[in-house]
């Protein structure tokens, strides 16, 4: 599971990492968005992020 800069979504993090809830994949993906280390995208009603490379 290498995502570099490819999207994605909490969904795809949540099969890579089979035994996190839901819940807690998309608390640290809210906090690691405050924090600037990944970006989104929004699409249509569905969210994919991204690794932040600068």
């Amino acid at each position: 599971m290498t995502y570099g800069d490819a999207e994605f979504s909490t969904k795809q993090l949540e099969k890579d990492f089979g035994d996190a809830a839901y819940a807690t994949i998309r608390s640290f993906v809210l906090k690691f968005e405050k924090l600037g280390l990944i970006k989104s995208t929004q699409y249509g009603n569905r969210m994919k992020y991204a690794v932040r490379v600068n």
